[in-house]
């Protein structure tokens, strides 16, 4: 198939592109952890706190960048118009409209890690109420 968008079209498509991205957070979890233990912060962190001044700061300003990558694929996420997509249709919104505020808005607020686990439990959310919609018994199993 060849591509006719920059960012990808339709539903799982997008789900599946931006949920890609989460993998790339594994490094602000684990600094987020180390610096809230331990107050340690590797070099090129270091750099970023004399810019930013304070960690919270930092750390949001390290979300929003990837968030500005992550949600690109939200641009153009669709959803059948059908009663039986409401439900989604209205977790997709709510995705893409704080994901795209998150790393498109610059509404001058400071996004924590809470935020974005908002976004992956949304992400959850839709991908249940999907299998629902196409007939499977979805089960979210004990190692989510």
């Amino acid at each position: 198939m060849k591509a006719k968008t920059e960012f990808g079209k339709g539903l799982v498509t997008c789900l599946i592109y931006f949920a890609q991205h989460i993998g790339r957070l594994n490094e602000l979890w684990w600094i987020a952890a180390d610096y809230e233990k331990n107050k340690i912060l590797p070099e090129d962190w270091q750099k970023g706190l004399e810019i930013w001044k304070t960690f919270e700061h930092l750390l949001s300003s390290k979300i929003t960048s990837w968030a500005n990558g992550a949600t690109d694929h939200l641009y153009e996420i669709k959803v059948p118009r059908t009663s039986a997509w409401r439900e989604i249709r209205g977790k997709v919104k709510k995705l893409r409209d704080v994901g795209l505020e998150m790393g498109h808005g610059y509404v001058g607020r400071n996004y924590t890690l809470k935020d974005v686990d908002e976004l992956i439990k949304l992400i959850s959310e839709i991908a249940i109420e999907i299998d629902k919609i196409i007939g499977l018994n979805p089960d979210v199993g004990k190692w989510q």
